[in-house]
């Protein structure tokens, strides 16, 4: 015989049988009703149209009690003749608890040994009519019936005020027989399929260990097999069928399984914090994605294009599961997210028809490593990710890579993928002249990219494979005569593209980092290492005090004399690409600060002053800078500025511009400061906790510039403009002779 239902064996006595409905619709009909009364919020009991339980509504339905039922007027259809115009009401639950019992006298029921008038109400069931369809259900309360026949007599019209006195005090003598007092609340009647929440045991500690140590058992197995097929296919060139790409789908899911049944178990509420601890000690989320999705991704793209469905269809599952373990196990919230946008990276990599398609998952892609650029800003990996995203874009490639290079916990892969930007732009420069006339017929390719961009990124190349130092100057040169042009010419889109040339000079500097102070031997990052080491209330007092005891300032740096005869000379360590990227970075700030009153400068100017201001915090290596910088150009240009609104207190103040009471709703957050964020010069910069302690705004409004933003940029601008002046000399001289508040 088939085994019982584990619902019919958990089946409560009030529950209805099956055998008491007469059908499916009866049992539907059932269920709506009692949802419809289930909760006695104000909107149900208003519709339901309660009214209290005064002397005369108790007769009034004691009266209609005594009216013939429907099955009484089946049985008799001469008083329907009588009674033509009035609504069939049931009989009152008492006497339908006696006909059940064989026993409508009121005593002792001979079976269960209780009166029908108090008995349990889920002990038997009843027929309720609703809108002339009668079906069986159960009153709320453990008496005879008197709440829900109250209800049920209460939904009627109020068409009955012409019945007699004597049918008056037979509802009196009900009432009184029915034991309810007045002050008895209203109960809606509850579903016939409505139960108490079940019961949960407490899993015990040992329990808990042993479930984890069989499913990591279990893991491991399955692990093992995967990487050994893996490893058996990449070596091979046997081209698989459908059936045996399935299988191996089939068994990375199952290792997916195994991993998620792990990450639930040791991640239990029960579990102690020795075993919550397990799954970073093992790296058990590093292995998932190792050997359950990535290496299988890999063998999947080797065998391309043969392979294209299958890797989709894995795609998917492993996205799935992605997004469980998010929810499930918050956790390791920060991995799950990376490995999402990962994936949406794969499906965008094989949409080469659907182009609009491969789009779609590239935003998605962004959606995730910028949710996981908020959680972790200090990680270079999720830049290396956004630059490849990037493409075909050159300047935000650039930004991206080589902000990778220099955040806080950069990322050195970075260092071989931004070749990939690099050597394409390089090896037009290589070619004969005879292959680059040829190339030229071809329709516009060498245009694709602006030429002010183009020349940027190339020096950048340049100097980063320490190439040709003629060949350096030339695009060095190229971009700054076509820079003031191409301002005019880009508008607000200059905004973002000018914050991304000032970081990606500043960058360089990092990235091309040997000993800025030759004397004593020491790097930009080393001097920045010292900085950041100091106590936020001693940094400008350190750096004043250096100032104060300085005597002697850095000769200005020459390029000119340093410019090699030959055009084959390249970078090296005699000629260091330092001072060429110092050089590059003021003078491109210097023709920044000359477009005065165009808005859409003021973004690369902040980022560019907030890089001095850090700067000059580490006194060892502003000294060096210094004589480079175009101090009277800064000062003309914050002159300029407009300082409506502005409060002199707050710029003139050591503490970072925050809002004050009266700036209520003005969001402080710049567009520039996100991609400033995470970068290890700017911890000299943004306040401790200045992304953690405070919302962060949408993706989509980050980049808005909204009515406030240029008095938020101004402020910021003419603060970082005192505290310039308030540590170096010689921005100092000239602040007080020329900026005028």
């Amino acid at each position: 015989s088939p085994s019982p239902s584990p619902l019919a064996s958990a089946s409560a006595p009030g529950s209805v049988s099956a055998s008491r409905t007469t059908g499916l619709e009866e049992d539907s009909l059932a269920a709506a009703a009692a949802a419809r009364t289930r909760s006695p919020d104000a909107s149900a009991l208003q519709n339901l149209n309660l009214q209290e339980l005064t002397p005369r509504a108790r007769s009034r339905r004691q009266s209609k009690s005594n009216l013939a039922s429907p099955r009484d007027q089946q049985q008799h259809p001469h008083h329907q003749n009588s009674q033509c115009n009035t609504t069939p009401k049931k009989r009152p639950a008492s006497e339908r608890d006696a006909d059940e019992d064989g026993n409508g006298d009121g005593k002792l029921d001979g079976q269960r040994g209780l009166p029908s008038s108090k008995r349990c109400s889920h002990s038997q069931p009843h027929t309720v009519e609703r809108g002339g369809v009668f079906f069986q259900t159960r009153p709320a309360t453990a008496d005879d019936g008197f709440m829900d026949q109250a209800i049920d007599d209460d939904l009627d019209d109020e068409d009955d005020d012409g019945i007699d006195e004597q049918a008056e005090g037979e509802g009196e003598e009900g009432e009184d027989t029915s034991g309810h007092d007045e002050s008895l609340p209203h109960c809606i009647p509850c579903s016939s399929d409505l139960f108490l929440q079940p019961e949960t045991r407490q899993i015990a500690e040992d329990q808990l260990i042993v479930e984890v140590q069989g499913i990591y058992s279990g893991l491991v197995v399955v692990e093992k097999k995967c990487v050994e097929i893996d490893m058996q296919q990449l070596n091979s060139r046997t081209e698989l069928s459908n059936d045996q790409w399935k299988a191996l789908i089939a068994i990375h899911r199952t290792l997916l399984h195994e991993h998620h049944d792990f990450f639930l178990a040791s991640q239990h509420p029960s579990a102690t914090e020795r075993l919550r601890k397990l799954a970073t000690e093992y790296g058990m989320p590093a292995r998932m994605w190792r050997h359950g999705v990535h290496s299988f991704l890999e063998l999947l793209r080797h065998r391309l294009p043969g392979s294209l469905e299958h890797m989709i269809s894995f795609i998917y599952i492993a996205y799935s599961m992605m997004t469980l373990l998010l929810e499930s196990v918050p956790t390791f919230a920060n991995i799950w997210i990376e490995c999402l946008g990962d994936l949406a990276r794969y499906q965008m990599a094989v949409e080469e028809v659907d182009l609009q398609n491969r789009e779609n998952w590239a935003e998605v892609a962004r959606y995730w490593y910028r949710m996981a650029a908020d959680k972790g800003p200090n990680v270079g990996r999720i830049q290396h990710h956004s630059a490849v995203l990037a493409r075909p874009y050159i300047l935000a490639q650039l930004f991206y890579y080589t902000k990778s290079l220099v955040c806080v916990e950069p990322f050195a892969s970075s260092r071989e993928s931004i070749l990939l930007l690099f050597n394409p732009l390089l090896e037009e420069e290589q070619q004969p002249q005879q292959q680059k006339l040829h190339k030229q017929a071809r329709p516009k390719q060498q245009t694709r990219h602006p030429l002010t961009l183009a020349s940027f990124v190339k020096a950048h190349g340049i100097i980063f494979k320490k190439e040709s130092v003629h060949s350096y100057f030339e695009h060095t040169l190229q971009f700054f005569s076509c820079l003031p042009q191409h301002i005019g010419r880009m508008g607000e889109k200059f905004r973002e593209q000018g914050v991304h040339i000032s970081c990606s000079n500043f960058a360089t500097l990092f990235i091309n980092d040997n000993a800025l102070v030759p004397a004593t031997g020491k790097t930009l990052t080393a001097l920045y290492t010292i900085a950041v080491a100091t106590p936020v209330e001693c940094r400008i007092p350190s750096a004043r005090a250096y100032w104060s005891s300085c005597t002697q300032l850095e000769p200005l740096i020459s390029l000119l004399s340093t410019i090699p005869i030959s055009s084959s000379t390249r970078f090296s360590s005699s000629l260091s690409p330092l001072h060429y990227t110092i050089y590059q970075s003021m003078h491109t700030l210097s023709l920044l600060l000359r477009q005065i009153g165009d808005k859409n400068v003021l973004p690369a100017i902040h980022v560019s002053l907030a890089f001095l201001f850090t700067l000059s915090l580490a006194p060892e290596a502003m000294l060096v800078f210094e004589p480079l910088v175009p101090f009277r150009d800064l000062v003309t240009f914050l002159n300029t500025l407009n300082c409506h609104r502005v409060s002199e207190s707050k710029i003139t103040s050591n503490e970072f511009p925050l809002p004050e009471s009266r700036d209520v709703g003005i969001k402080y957050y710049l567009p520039e400061d996100f991609d400033l964020r995470g970068l290890a010069w700017t911890r000299l910069y943004f306040p401790d906790g200045h992304f953690v302690n405070t919302e962060l705004p949408e993706d989509e409004e980050r980049m808005l510039e909204l009515a406030h933003t240029a008095f938020v940029r101004a402020e910021r601008c003419l603060w970082l403009g005192c505290r310039l002046a308030s540590v170096s000399i010689s921005f100092l001289l000239l602040f007080l002779f020329e900026f005028v508040w």
